[in-house]
């Protein structure tokens, strides 16, 4: 975790909100002011890197600090290019407990766009309080990886009532039963796609005419290889083939 970008450690990311001129003021949350200070033991002159999770970043110079609130002024506007080309929208089946903490920040770190959140016929998870949690999971992973945008996180949305289509790109799932082989072996076969799509079920997996009901919808069902994956490893294990074969990590 102590990657450096220019000089900077990776790890001392913070995610801001809103835009910033060079020269312009930037003000810490409260809990930011007590990492800044207390965990990292950072003042006055010290730098750190901001994003706003729409792309943009800053290095920002600290120039008042202490435990409750720190003040910073942007030295530079940074350009990287952090995000992949490909954009990746999971539909993933709700987990239990820490299982889907996991799976948000690891698929953030992957470098995926868009998470929607399904409740599928064996579902047992709840999820619909949880998902500033999860945002917040998510914020945090982009700031140790680098990442300059934030997924969207929606849902959760019962599994038959969302899919209608799948739009433009490929549209994919994850399923132990599938006769056209594995997702490996199907990118092989296709022209790469600016979006994919990809449903992953929960614990259990999906039932038969749930993957009946995305496969007329348009989705074409793959598997991972001959082994049973947790479901949060599935998602986080496709995602690394999504990217490696037409993403960013090659």
């Amino acid at each position: 975790m102590g990657e450096s970008v220019d000089g900077l450690r990776v790890v001392d990311r913070f995610y801001v909100t809103g835009k910033h001129a060079l020269g312009g003021d930037v003000r810490f949350s409260a809990a930011q002011a007590r990492q800044i200070t207390r965990v990292l033991r950072m003042g006055v002159g010290s730098r750190v890197l901001t994003f706003n999770g729409i792309g943009q970043e800053w290095e920002v110079e600290i120039v008042a600090a202490s435990p409750r609130q720190v003040l910073g002024r942007v030295v530079a506007e940074r350009s990287a290019a952090r995000e992949s080309p490909l954009r990746v929208v999971l539909l993933q089946g709700l987990l239990k407990g820490p299982k889907m903490d996991f799976l948000i920040q690891k698929v953030t770190e992957m470098g995926v766009a868009e998470v929607v959140l399904l409740t599928t016929r064996r579902t047992v998870a709840e999820g619909s309080g949880k998902v500033p949690r999860w945002e917040r999971i998510a914020i945090e992973a982009a700031e140790q990886s680098g990442r300059l945008t934030l997924p969207r996180l929606t849902g959760p949305h019962p599994l038959e009532e969302y899919v209608t289509g799948p739009g433009p790109g490929a549209a994919l799932v994850l399923w132990e039963g599938a006769r056209v082989g594995t997702l490996g072996a199907l990118l092989d076969q296709m022209p790469a796609p600016d979006e994919v799509k990809i449903v992953v079920g929960p614990e259990g997996g999906l039932e038969m005419d749930e993957v009946a009901l995305l496969t007329r919808a348009g989705f074409v069902p793959v598997s991972l290889g001959p082994r049973t994956l947790r479901a949060e490893t599935a998602a986080v294990a496709a995602l690394a083939i999504l990217q490696h074969r037409w993403g960013d990590l090659r």
